[in-house]
């Protein structure tokens, strides 16, 4: 009986030591004299008690795409876990006896492995996987399929595991050619067929996955089963609350646009000066209009956002009817209005900030968003006084305009904090936020650093004007401003590579499962008891837009906005005012096609487990007698 309790020990310690280490295979190439060679490398992924931290130790050294690499595989294993790594460090490992070209290749499988490492698992050692990994959790496009199928032969795959739809590969033929005197040399690109190839010629299975859930089915034999629940997105406190705002503003604009109108017919302006603030007044009733249609339909946040479209426009053309009616007698009493904003924005500011008793919950984000929008005030005003110096009157006074509208906004979020009453009572300081916009600034530019390194798209040059902003606004102490900058940046890069090379098919499921992804975290920070008003607006407002890639945008500041709703709260409150309360998913064992043979294995291992126990106790029989 001792044997057999030394077995069960070893057997649990063994277990224990494994549960945070998980070891793959990755596969890259390198470039020989005769042209592109796959290789093969080995990873080692170790979670230990931390905070967050991802270190990375690569022999030989390979290039920062590869370093950002594991950076994502960490955020999305967690993420597609729902772990919080808050409390874990990450480190990985790479060896090859030869350099790696194309460290984003080796992303999906880094996930897979830090996954498997998580929950405790093995992965199958001839199972082998190249592709990179995006931060929806799908597999990515990759190079040089063909030469890795072969070097993962030659290392002892069975399975090789590729990005859907890469199953055809073009490899490049050189041939020479002599005709008399004249030696010419050909090349040409030949289409092949990886899985077919791999098949007749190394007896190698490829098999196509389309995210990291299908991975770690395939690597490990374990399912991820992730419970469905009914959303209902639009609480009745946000609609309340929205739809008090959409009405305030629907009044203010309608009264605007109205005695603007009033304004510009009392005047006496020459015609292509009446005709330019027409135009603006027209525009004005086209996002009005659409204001009301939307709030019919219960997008209460869509249509103040329209409202306010409309507001900046009606307010603009009231100012250029005071400037070219020569209401303003100098060029002076245009500095004069932009100089009364500024003194409003101050006042405003003063209010918000220092006199603010948060009693509520709700209280935080509301507060939080004031001051955003607040912090946009200042930098239209800046805007403002830069048009002015450089003698751009007209310029000067849209982002005076704007300034002041946006500065209705925040006292009209900030009024909404006195609907709710608890016993919250926090002191708001937003010098508790520095942590987290140093943070969430660090993450924007590495998700723009790897981005970049693979794909090239529009939204990379928005998601840099973003970022920059971020970082000067953490540069002047405006950090509410600077995470909000950084969240979008992040949430654009993010988007830049999810997106390459979708057809426009693709873009509906795309679509699909990013509604998917946002309203899981509304759903998540819900079930904290927060609401993530930005986050809802956000995912409401997508729904206002038929080009899918402006809906795709906000649908991804709506994921990233309910994410940091938690964070706020718990940078400015104690542990007792506010409790995480985690979501989590399921794994359960299955037959993953990369090993039909598992049962088999099952039964020796049962068997062999069953032979020793009952050994042993025959052992302890005979000692007894």
């Amino acid at each position: 009986m001792k044997k057999l309790l030394f077995f069960m020990c070893i057997f649990t310690v063994l277990s224990s030591s494994y549960a945070y280490n998980a070891t793959t295979k990755i596969l890259g190439v390198m470039e020989t004299e005769s042209g592109e060679e796959g290789i093969s490398a080995d990873l080692f992924v170790n979670v230990v008690n931390g905070t967050g931290k991802v270190f990375i130790s690569t022999i030989p050294l390979t290039q920062i795409d590869t370093q950002a690499s594991a950076r994502l595989a960490k955020e999305v294993a967690c993420e597609t876990l729902n772990k919080d790594c808050s409390v874990h460090d990450f480190y990985y490992e790479i060896y090859s006896d030869f350099p790696i070209v194309g460290g984003p290749s080796a992303g999906a499988a880094m996930t897979v492995a830090t996954m498997s490492a998580l929950e405790g698992l093995d992965i199958y050692n001839n199972v082998f996987m190249t592709g990179t990994v995006n931060p929806d959790g799908s597999v990515g496009p990759v190079g040089g399929i063909l030469s890795k199928a072969e070097a993962a032969e030659k290392d002892g795959a069975d399975y090789v595991l590729i990005p859907r739809g890469q199953s055809i590969a073009y490899v490049e033929e050189t041939r020479t050619v002599t005709v008399g005197p004249i030696t010419q040399t050909e090349t040409t690109i030949r289409p092949v067929n990886v899985t077919q190839y791999a098949k007749e010629n190394w007896g190698l299975k490829i098999i196509e996955v389309s995210n990291v859930e299908d991975a770690f089915k395939e690597m490990t034999g374990y399912e991820i089963i992730k419970e469905t629940t009914s959303i209902i997105i639009a609480t009745t406190d946000y609609l309340t609350l929205t739809k008090e705002m959409s009405n305030s503003l629907m009044v203010y604009t309608s009264d605007l646009l109205q005695n603007t109108t009033t304004y510009l017919n009392s005047m006496s302006l020459s015609y292509s000066d009446a005709q330019k603030i027409q135009d603006l007044l027209d525009q004005a009733q086209v996002f009005l209009t659409e204001a009301q249609q939307l709030s019919n339909i219960y997008q209460h946040y869509s249509a103040a956002s329209y409202c306010v479209q409309s507001s900046i426009l009606s307010n603009y053309a009231n100012k250029l009817v005071s400037y070219y009616a020569a209401i303003y007698s100098s060029k002076e009493d245009i500095r004069e209005d932009i100089d009364n904003t500024k003194n409003d924005i101050s006042l405003v500011e003063n209010q918000t900030i220092f006199s603010s008793d948060i009693n509520h919950i709700y209280d935080i984000e509301l507060l939080i968003v004031s001051i955003d929008r607040l912090r946009e005030a200042e930098n239209l005003i800046d805007s403002s006084y830069l048009a002015y110096y450089s003698k751009d009157y007209d310029q000067a006074l849209y982002y005076d305009a704007f300034a002041e509208i946006r500065l209705l906004t925040t006292e009209q979020w900030k009024q909404l904090m006195d609907k709710f009453s608890d016993e919250l009572n926090l002191t708001f300081d937003v010098n508790d936020l520095i942590d987290l916009a140093r943070e969430r600034l660090e993450n924007a530019r590495v998700s723009l650093t790897y981005a970049s390194t693979v794909a090239t798209s529009n939204l990379l040059i928005s998601a840099q004007e973003k970022l920059d902003s971020a970082e000067s606004a953490y540069n002047d102490g405006k950090h509410i401003f600077s995470i909000f900058e950084s969240l979008k940046s992040m949430a654009e890069a993010n988007l830049a590579m999810e997106v390459r090379g979708l057809t426009t098919s693709d873009l509906e499921s795309k679509i699909a499962s990013k509604t998917l992804d946002a309203s899981d975290s509304i759903e998540d920070a819900k079930s904290e008891g927060l609401l993530p008003i930005l986050a809802i607006s956000y995912y409401e407002y997508s729904k206002a837009y038929t080009d899918p890639y402006q809906a795709l945008v906000f649908l991804s500041y709506s994921k990233e906005f309910a994410k940091v709703a938690r964070d706020f709260v718990r940078a400015i409150s104690t542990e007792e005012q506010f409790e995480q309360v985690s979501g989590t998913v399921k794994i359960r064992e299955v037959i993953s096609s990369s090993n039909p043979d598992m049962f088999t294995y099952l039964f020796i291992m049962a068997g062999f487990f069953a032979g020793i126990t009952i050994s042993l106790f025959s052992l302890e029989k005979a000692n007894k007698k």
